[in-house]
Protein backbone atom coordinates (compact mmCIF):
# COMPACT_ATOMS: atom_id res chain seq x y z
CA UNK A 1 0.00 0.00 0.00
CA UNK A 2 1.45 3.46 -0.95
CA UNK A 3 1.00 6.49 1.37
CA UNK A 4 0.35 9.58 -0.47
CA UNK A 5 0.18 13.31 1.10
CA UNK A 6 -1.65 15.76 -0.97
CA UNK A 7 -1.19 19.06 0.07
CA UNK A 8 -3.43 21.71 -1.23
CA UNK A 9 -6.50 24.03 -0.57
CA UNK A 10 -9.92 23.25 0.48
CA UNK A 11 -12.95 25.38 -1.14
CA UNK A 12 -16.84 25.96 -1.47
CA UNK A 13 -16.75 26.36 -5.68
CA UNK A 14 -19.75 28.62 -7.10
CA UNK A 15 -20.66 28.87 -10.84
CA UNK A 16 -22.83 31.28 -12.35
CA UNK A 17 -24.18 31.73 -15.84
CA UNK A 18 -24.75 35.61 -16.90
CA UNK A 19 -25.92 37.39 -20.05
CA UNK A 20 -22.76 39.19 -20.06
CA UNK A 21 -19.72 39.20 -18.00
CA UNK A 22 -19.67 42.96 -18.11
CA UNK A 23 -22.54 43.11 -16.02
CA UNK A 24 -20.47 42.13 -13.18
CA UNK A 25 -17.70 45.37 -13.62
CA UNK A 26 -19.53 46.67 -9.96
CA UNK A 27 -18.43 43.68 -8.16
CA UNK A 28 -15.32 43.91 -6.29
CA UNK A 29 -15.83 40.40 -3.90
CA UNK A 30 -17.64 37.24 -4.04
CA UNK A 31 -20.12 38.63 -1.71
CA UNK A 32 -21.89 41.55 -4.34
CA UNK A 33 -20.95 38.60 -7.33
CA UNK A 34 -23.93 36.14 -5.63
CA UNK A 35 -25.95 38.63 -4.02
CA UNK A 36 -26.10 40.37 -8.13
CA UNK A 37 -26.82 37.28 -9.27
CA UNK A 38 -29.35 36.67 -6.77
CA UNK A 39 -31.13 39.87 -7.74
CA UNK A 40 -31.36 39.25 -11.62
CA UNK A 41 -32.57 35.59 -10.45
CA UNK A 42 -29.45 33.54 -11.90
CA UNK A 43 -29.45 29.81 -10.67
CA UNK A 44 -26.15 29.35 -8.08
CA UNK A 45 -24.58 26.72 -8.34
CA UNK A 46 -22.32 25.06 -5.72
CA UNK A 47 -20.62 22.34 -5.26
CA UNK A 48 -17.07 21.75 -2.82
CA UNK A 49 -13.48 22.04 -5.10
CA UNK A 50 -9.62 22.87 -4.35
CA UNK A 51 -6.66 20.48 -5.16
CA UNK A 52 -6.62 18.71 -1.48
CA UNK A 53 -10.41 17.16 -2.33
CA UNK A 54 -10.02 17.20 -6.23
CA UNK A 55 -6.77 15.11 -6.17
CA UNK A 56 -7.57 12.68 -3.13
CA UNK A 57 -11.06 11.50 -4.86
CA UNK A 58 -9.07 10.11 -7.71
CA UNK A 59 -6.08 8.59 -5.53
CA UNK A 60 -7.77 6.16 -3.52
CA UNK A 61 -8.99 3.76 -3.20
CA UNK A 62 -6.15 1.92 -4.80
CA UNK A 63 -4.09 3.92 -2.24
CA UNK A 64 -4.10 5.37 1.50
CA UNK A 65 -4.17 9.13 1.18
CA UNK A 66 -3.53 12.18 3.78
CA UNK A 67 -5.19 15.22 3.09
CA UNK A 68 -3.10 17.67 3.89
CA UNK A 69 -5.28 20.97 4.31
CA UNK A 70 -6.88 23.96 6.37
CA UNK A 71 -10.80 23.95 6.93
CA UNK A 72 -12.10 26.76 9.21
CA UNK A 73 -15.56 26.02 11.56
CA UNK A 74 -18.31 27.55 9.35
CA UNK A 75 -21.08 25.54 7.64
CA UNK A 76 -18.99 25.10 4.23
CA UNK A 77 -16.20 23.36 6.27
CA UNK A 78 -18.28 21.41 8.32
CA UNK A 79 -20.40 20.20 5.69
CA UNK A 80 -16.43 19.47 3.47
CA UNK A 81 -15.45 17.27 6.58
CA UNK A 82 -18.89 15.26 6.50
CA UNK A 83 -18.00 14.43 3.36
CA UNK A 84 -14.41 13.35 3.49
CA UNK A 85 -15.69 11.18 6.69
CA UNK A 86 -18.61 9.41 4.37
CA UNK A 87 -15.60 8.95 1.65
CA UNK A 88 -13.77 6.90 4.31
CA UNK A 89 -16.52 5.26 5.73
CA UNK A 90 -17.34 4.32 1.95
CA UNK A 91 -13.91 3.09 1.65
CA UNK A 92 -13.84 0.89 5.10
CA UNK A 93 -16.67 -0.90 3.93
CA UNK A 94 -15.11 -1.94 0.55
CA UNK A 95 -11.91 -3.22 2.42
CA UNK A 96 -10.27 -0.05 0.92
CA UNK A 97 -7.82 1.99 2.49
CA UNK A 98 -9.50 4.99 4.27
CA UNK A 99 -8.11 8.61 4.85
CA UNK A 100 -5.68 9.75 7.21
CA UNK A 101 -7.50 12.90 8.95
CA UNK A 102 -3.83 13.73 10.79
CA UNK A 103 -3.21 16.18 7.98
CA UNK A 104 -6.51 18.27 8.40
CA UNK A 105 -6.04 21.17 10.26
CA UNK A 106 -8.91 23.29 11.68
CA UNK A 107 -9.23 26.95 12.51
CA UNK A 108 -11.47 29.73 13.09
CA UNK A 109 -12.43 31.30 10.22
CA UNK A 110 -14.50 30.40 6.66
CA UNK A 111 -13.75 27.92 4.14
CA UNK A 112 -11.94 29.44 1.18
CA UNK A 113 -14.61 30.68 -1.64
CA UNK A 114 -14.46 30.50 -5.70
CA UNK A 115 -16.57 31.87 -7.95
CA UNK A 116 -16.47 31.22 -11.69
CA UNK A 117 -18.97 33.60 -14.21
CA UNK A 118 -19.49 32.66 -17.47
CA UNK A 119 -21.39 33.94 -20.51
CA UNK A 120 -24.27 31.88 -21.59
CA UNK A 121 -23.29 32.22 -25.47
CA UNK A 122 -20.05 30.48 -26.46
CA UNK A 123 -17.55 31.68 -29.10
CA UNK A 124 -16.32 29.79 -31.34
CA UNK A 125 -13.06 29.90 -32.27
CA UNK A 126 -10.92 27.02 -34.88
CA UNK A 127 -13.85 24.55 -34.22
CA UNK A 128 -13.72 24.85 -30.51
CA UNK A 129 -16.46 26.67 -28.46
CA UNK A 130 -15.00 29.31 -25.48
CA UNK A 131 -16.82 30.95 -23.32
CA UNK A 132 -16.07 34.42 -21.09
CA UNK A 133 -15.66 33.78 -18.39
CA UNK A 134 -14.07 36.28 -14.65
CA UNK A 135 -12.99 34.48 -11.40
CA UNK A 136 -13.36 35.75 -8.17
CA UNK A 137 -11.53 34.01 -4.95
CA UNK A 138 -11.62 34.62 -1.33
CA UNK A 139 -8.45 32.66 0.12
CA UNK A 140 -10.12 32.99 4.29
CA UNK A 141 -8.45 30.10 6.20
CA UNK A 142 -6.26 28.99 3.19
CA UNK A 143 -4.03 31.54 3.19
CA UNK A 144 -2.83 30.74 6.69
CA UNK A 145 -1.26 28.00 4.96
CA UNK A 146 2.19 28.71 7.47
CA UNK A 147 -0.64 26.68 10.12
CA UNK A 148 -0.37 23.26 7.93
CA UNK A 149 1.34 20.27 9.61
CA UNK A 150 4.28 19.83 7.22
CA UNK A 151 6.92 18.65 9.79
CA UNK A 152 9.65 16.23 8.46
CA UNK A 153 8.32 13.56 10.94
CA UNK A 154 4.93 13.68 9.65
CA UNK A 155 5.87 13.88 5.85
CA UNK A 156 8.52 11.35 6.50
CA UNK A 157 5.84 8.38 6.79
CA UNK A 158 4.54 8.91 3.65
CA UNK A 159 5.96 7.39 0.32
CA UNK A 160 4.51 10.08 -1.40
CA UNK A 161 4.34 13.63 -1.89
CA UNK A 162 1.61 15.21 -4.08
CA UNK A 163 1.88 18.79 -4.37
CA UNK A 164 -1.22 20.29 -6.34
CA UNK A 165 -0.58 24.03 -6.66
CA UNK A 166 0.10 24.56 -3.10
CA UNK A 167 1.66 28.22 -1.87
CA UNK A 168 4.88 27.94 -3.07
CA UNK A 169 6.91 28.53 -0.23
CA UNK A 170 4.47 25.73 1.69
CA UNK A 171 5.83 23.75 -1.11
CA UNK A 172 9.14 24.32 -0.66
CA UNK A 173 9.28 23.49 2.88
CA UNK A 174 7.52 20.82 2.40
CA UNK A 175 9.72 19.15 -0.35
CA UNK A 176 12.37 20.18 2.34
CA UNK A 177 11.29 18.20 4.66
CA UNK A 178 10.20 15.78 2.52
CA UNK A 179 13.37 14.58 1.55
CA UNK A 180 15.16 15.08 5.02
CA UNK A 181 13.56 11.77 6.12
CA UNK A 182 12.60 9.86 2.47
CA UNK A 183 15.18 10.63 -0.22
CA UNK A 184 13.96 8.60 -2.31
CA UNK A 185 10.34 8.93 -2.35
CA UNK A 186 8.24 10.08 -5.15
CA UNK A 187 7.19 14.06 -5.23
CA UNK A 188 4.65 14.74 -7.96
CA UNK A 189 4.42 18.62 -8.15
CA UNK A 190 1.66 21.08 -10.56
CA UNK A 191 2.43 24.47 -9.96
CA UNK A 192 -0.12 25.93 -11.56
CA UNK A 193 -1.14 29.03 -11.40
CA UNK A 194 1.43 30.86 -9.34
CA UNK A 195 3.70 30.50 -12.46
CA UNK A 196 0.73 32.67 -14.77
CA UNK A 197 0.07 35.29 -11.88
CA UNK A 198 1.35 38.69 -12.63
CA UNK A 199 1.54 39.13 -9.26
CA UNK A 200 4.52 36.49 -9.30
CA UNK A 201 7.89 36.92 -10.44
CA UNK A 202 9.76 33.21 -11.60
CA UNK A 203 11.72 33.58 -8.38
CA UNK A 204 8.79 34.07 -6.48
CA UNK A 205 6.88 30.71 -7.55
CA UNK A 206 10.20 28.73 -6.09
CA UNK A 207 9.98 26.68 -9.06
CA UNK A 208 13.73 25.84 -9.23
CA UNK A 209 14.12 24.76 -6.14
CA UNK A 210 10.91 22.41 -5.81
CA UNK A 211 11.63 21.25 -9.29
CA UNK A 212 15.22 20.17 -8.29
CA UNK A 213 13.70 17.56 -6.17
CA UNK A 214 10.50 16.52 -8.40
CA UNK A 215 9.87 12.98 -9.85
CA UNK A 216 6.53 13.93 -12.20
CA UNK A 217 6.24 17.84 -13.51
CA UNK A 218 2.81 18.55 -14.18
CA UNK A 219 2.49 21.61 -16.56
CA UNK A 220 -0.43 22.99 -19.09
CA UNK A 221 0.45 24.88 -21.94
CA UNK A 222 0.48 27.98 -20.40
CA UNK A 223 2.66 26.87 -17.38
CA UNK A 224 4.64 25.49 -19.82
CA UNK A 225 5.30 28.62 -21.23
CA UNK A 226 6.30 30.18 -17.98
CA UNK A 227 8.83 27.78 -17.00
CA UNK A 228 10.32 28.07 -20.66
CA UNK A 229 10.65 31.87 -20.66
CA UNK A 230 11.48 31.86 -16.96
CA UNK A 231 14.47 29.48 -17.59
CA UNK A 232 15.18 30.30 -20.85
CA UNK A 233 14.55 26.82 -22.17
CA UNK A 234 14.42 26.39 -25.94
CA UNK A 235 13.24 22.55 -25.26
CA UNK A 236 10.90 21.04 -23.01
CA UNK A 237 13.38 18.17 -23.05
CA UNK A 238 15.55 20.15 -21.08
CA UNK A 239 14.35 19.76 -18.10
CA UNK A 240 15.37 16.55 -18.15
CA UNK A 241 18.86 17.81 -17.97
CA UNK A 242 18.34 21.04 -15.48
CA UNK A 243 16.65 18.25 -13.38
CA UNK A 244 18.12 14.73 -12.46
CA UNK A 245 15.73 13.59 -10.36
CA UNK A 246 12.80 14.44 -12.57
CA UNK A 247 11.62 11.23 -14.36
CA UNK A 248 8.10 12.63 -16.63
CA UNK A 249 6.62 15.63 -17.79
CA UNK A 250 2.83 15.33 -18.03
CA UNK A 251 2.10 18.60 -20.66
CA UNK A 252 -2.05 19.20 -20.79
CA UNK A 253 -3.11 20.46 -24.06
CA UNK A 254 -6.71 21.22 -23.52
CA UNK A 255 -9.10 19.95 -25.95
CA UNK A 256 -5.81 18.52 -27.90
CA UNK A 257 -5.19 16.50 -25.14
CA UNK A 258 -1.81 15.58 -23.32
CA UNK A 259 1.21 14.09 -23.73
CA UNK A 260 4.08 11.96 -21.43
CA UNK A 261 7.74 12.69 -21.55
CA UNK A 262 9.74 10.39 -20.23
CA UNK A 263 13.30 10.38 -19.20
CA UNK A 264 14.26 6.91 -18.92
CA UNK A 265 12.87 5.83 -22.77
CA UNK A 266 13.25 9.06 -24.26
CA UNK A 267 9.36 8.38 -25.73
CA UNK A 268 6.42 11.14 -25.60
CA UNK A 269 3.28 9.20 -25.34
CA UNK A 270 -0.06 10.55 -26.32
CA UNK A 271 -3.59 9.07 -25.30
CA UNK A 272 -5.30 6.15 -27.98
CA UNK A 273 -8.51 8.18 -28.30
CA UNK A 274 -9.19 11.74 -27.20
CA UNK A 275 -13.25 12.63 -27.57
CA UNK A 276 -13.66 16.72 -27.94
CA UNK A 277 -16.28 17.39 -25.32
CA UNK A 278 -17.95 20.68 -25.64
CA UNK A 279 -17.71 21.77 -22.01
CA UNK A 280 -18.46 25.38 -20.43
CA UNK A 281 -16.00 26.72 -17.47
CA UNK A 282 -18.07 24.94 -15.12
CA UNK A 283 -17.77 21.39 -16.53
CA UNK A 284 -14.19 22.17 -17.07
CA UNK A 285 -13.24 22.97 -13.13
CA UNK A 286 -11.02 20.11 -12.09
CA UNK A 287 -11.09 18.26 -15.48
CA UNK A 288 -6.90 18.39 -14.90
CA UNK A 289 -6.79 17.75 -11.77
CA UNK A 290 -9.00 14.47 -12.55
CA UNK A 291 -6.55 13.66 -15.20
CA UNK A 292 -2.71 14.17 -13.18
CA UNK A 293 -4.06 12.55 -10.27
CA UNK A 294 -5.37 9.58 -11.99
CA UNK A 295 -2.48 9.37 -14.27
CA UNK A 296 -0.34 8.85 -10.54
CA UNK A 297 -2.47 7.02 -8.98
CA UNK A 298 -1.82 4.18 -11.74
CA UNK A 299 1.79 4.87 -12.03
CA UNK A 300 1.66 4.04 -8.37
CA UNK A 301 -0.15 0.78 -9.15
CA UNK A 302 2.53 -0.08 -11.21
CA UNK A 303 0.66 0.49 -14.74
CA UNK A 304 2.71 0.96 -17.97
CA UNK A 305 2.04 4.50 -19.03
CA UNK A 306 0.19 3.99 -22.03
CA UNK A 307 -2.43 2.47 -19.87
CA UNK A 308 -2.23 5.07 -17.12
CA UNK A 309 -2.91 7.72 -19.78
CA UNK A 310 -5.31 6.42 -20.99
CA UNK A 311 -7.55 5.84 -17.87
CA UNK A 312 -6.33 9.48 -16.75
CA UNK A 313 -8.32 10.63 -20.36
CA UNK A 314 -11.16 8.39 -20.12
CA UNK A 315 -11.63 10.26 -16.64
CA UNK A 316 -11.07 13.57 -17.38
CA UNK A 317 -13.49 13.21 -19.85
CA UNK A 318 -15.98 12.22 -17.49
CA UNK A 319 -15.01 15.04 -14.91
CA UNK A 320 -15.73 17.19 -17.93
CA UNK A 321 -19.70 15.98 -18.44
CA UNK A 322 -20.16 16.70 -14.50
CA UNK A 323 -20.90 20.24 -13.02
CA UNK A 324 -18.11 21.28 -10.75
CA UNK A 325 -14.59 19.60 -9.49
CA UNK A 326 -16.37 17.10 -7.06
CA UNK A 327 -18.10 14.20 -8.80
CA UNK A 328 -20.24 13.25 -5.56
CA UNK A 329 -21.20 10.05 -6.95
CA UNK A 330 -17.98 9.09 -8.31
CA UNK A 331 -16.44 10.13 -4.87
CA UNK A 332 -18.59 8.41 -2.24
CA UNK A 333 -19.65 5.35 -5.07
CA UNK A 334 -16.15 4.52 -6.57
CA UNK A 335 -18.89 4.76 -9.72
CA UNK A 336 -16.89 6.09 -12.85
CA UNK A 337 -19.98 5.38 -15.46
CA UNK A 338 -21.33 8.06 -17.56
CA UNK A 339 -23.82 7.67 -20.51
CA UNK A 340 -22.02 9.80 -22.61
CA UNK A 341 -18.37 8.55 -21.84
CA UNK A 342 -16.97 5.01 -21.97
CA UNK A 343 -14.84 4.40 -19.22
CA UNK A 344 -13.15 1.02 -18.99
CA UNK A 345 -10.28 -0.73 -16.62
CA UNK A 346 -10.25 1.74 -13.85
Amino acid sequence: MVRIAVIGDSVRDSWIEVESIDDLKGCKNIEQVLGYASKIGRIINNSFGGTALTWTQYLVPEHCVTPITIIGNDESSIELENVLKSLDQSLKQKHKPGLDFSGLNKIDGDLAKFVIAFSGKSIVKKGIPEWKSKIFWEGNVSDKYDQLNITSEFLGTHDVLALPIPHPKTALQAVKNFRSINPRGVICYNPGRYLTRRDYTFKDTCFEEIATETTYLVLNRYENGAVRKGLKLGRRESLFNKYPKLEAIILTKDHEGSEIQEKRSGKRYEPSIVNVIEANPAKSLGAGDAYAATWLSKILSGQSIDNALDCATRVAEHILGVDGAVDLRRLLNGDYHSPTVRVTDL
